[in-house]
């Protein structure tokens, strides 16, 4: 089956917040008030060419029969291809829209609206410990579906829905090493519907997360290492029989780790390191999901390093370069039991640059992709990157 979705996306919002810092029985308290109005409105037209379509292949209109849909594209295999592949191309699509039948197009109205209110308070305990309390409440209107072919309005329903949040920050060392944890249940509306049709439900999501903070030697060496849990359900994700439409079933579930570190160990020498970790997995989906990793999960783990250092003092002042590394465990653009996995693979990414600050102006050179790497990022878009790329620039200050 072929879709050529088009149409338009417009949304209204509005939003006024109020914030204020006052004691409340001598305990600082930092609020935030807030109203939120959110309108949007989608209108979707759906050409399809499917297997059970008839066509012409002389391009004749003088009747509509012919062949059906795998008589010009036929079935093409994840694990080969074969020559086959090559009769799915524009030519081939735009002659079969072109003589395809009457009855092939949909077209799809919804409109939803968002009334929300919200409260956040800051409250310093102590010197050392500040704690967080927050709730947000959702009036989410999806007014239905409506389907030109046949005006009818469905799926249609209000919901109001509560969102709270908690968390804490204590210092165990005054300004030195600080411990955070923090919890809070959200959701999130989503406009759109699945594959047969019926409007999407909101996402909901448990997150809870923990970590400590670090700022040692005066400054020389900070950064941060937390880990985190989330569950999600209600998740809409690709629709493993045709990815260009979605269905919203079951559950997902992530935890992994964070660690971010900046170190200036002498003066001009700055170094940037990152490291994620991410163990995602679907639950309670399918036979065919359940187990595996899902596609908008990304890699299970990201490095990235960059070193750079400055010249402070001399005839060469304001010269300097640096050097980097971004790296990527392999990612699944397609992940099912069903139809297999198509993986894109892992990769190493090298940079560098050099540069030259003067109190007027800065002058710079980047090399991006060093060694001329292949990669692709993205899940089922397969986004392919930039190989070797050598960009310049000047800034002038004033």
């Amino acid at each position: 089956m072929v879709w050529d979705p088009s149409g338009t996306d417009m949304n209204a919002q509005i939003q006024h917040n109020l914030t204020g810092d006052l004691k409340i029985a001598g305990l600082r308290n930092r609020l935030v008030l807030g109203l939120d109005y959110l309108h949007a409105n989608t209108n979707i037209t759906f050409n399809r060419f499917s297997n059970n379509d008839y066509y012409n292949p002389s391009g004749s209109t003088a009747g509509l029969r012919g062949g059906k849909l795998n008589d010009v594209f036929d079935f093409i295999s994840i694990s080969n291809p074969g020559p086959d592949y090559y009769k799915f191309n524009q030519t081939k699509v735009d002659s079969a829209y072109a003589n395809r039948p009457a009855g092939t197009t949909l077209i799809s109205r919804s409109n939803t609206t968002t009334y929300s209110a919200f409260a956040a308070d800051v409250i310093n305990i102590s010197d050392n410990f500040v704690a967080l309390l927050s709730l947000r409440v959702d009036r989410f209107i999806n007014n239905g579906i409506l389907n030109n072919s046949t005006n009818i309005v469905t799926n249609g329903y209000k919901q109001t829905a509560y969102s709270p949040k908690f968390g804490m920050v204590y210092q165990l060392l005054p300004q030195t090493i600080s411990l955070f944890a923090n919890y809070q249940n959200g959701f999130t509306n989503k406009n759109g519907t699945d594959y047969q049709g019926n409007a999407f439900k909101p996402e909901k999501a448990n997150q809870l997360e923990a970590g400590v903070k670090f700022d040692l030697f005066k400054g020389i060496v900070s950064g941060n290492l937390s880990y985190y849990n989330i569950k999600v359900s209600d998740i809409v994700r690709a629709y493993e029989l045709n990815p260009q439409l979605s269905i919203q079933n079951g559950t997902q579930r992530s935890e992994g780790i964070e660690i971010e570190v900046v170190a200036n160990p002498v003066a001009g020498l700055n170094l940037i390191l990152g490291y994620g970790y991410n163990d995602s997995r679907y639950i309670n989906t399918s036979t065919n999901l359940d187990g595996l990793r899902p596609v908008s999960a990304g890699p299970e783990q990201l490095l990235n390093l960059w070193i750079s250092y400055r010249i402070n003092n001399g005839k060469l002042q304001g010269l300097g370069f640096g050097a980097g590394a971004n790296y990527a465990t392999h990612n699944f653009a397609i992940n099912t039991r069903a139809l297999g996995a198509f993986i894109l693979p892992a990769y190493k990414i090298y940079n560098a640059a050099l540069f030259f600050d003067q109190r007027k102006y800065r002058l710079g050179l980047k090399m991006n992709n060093i060694a001329n790497t292949p990669y692709w990022v993205g899940n089922s878009t397969m986004n392919p990157q930039m190989l070797r790329e050598l960009t310049a620039n000047l800034a002038l200050k004033f």
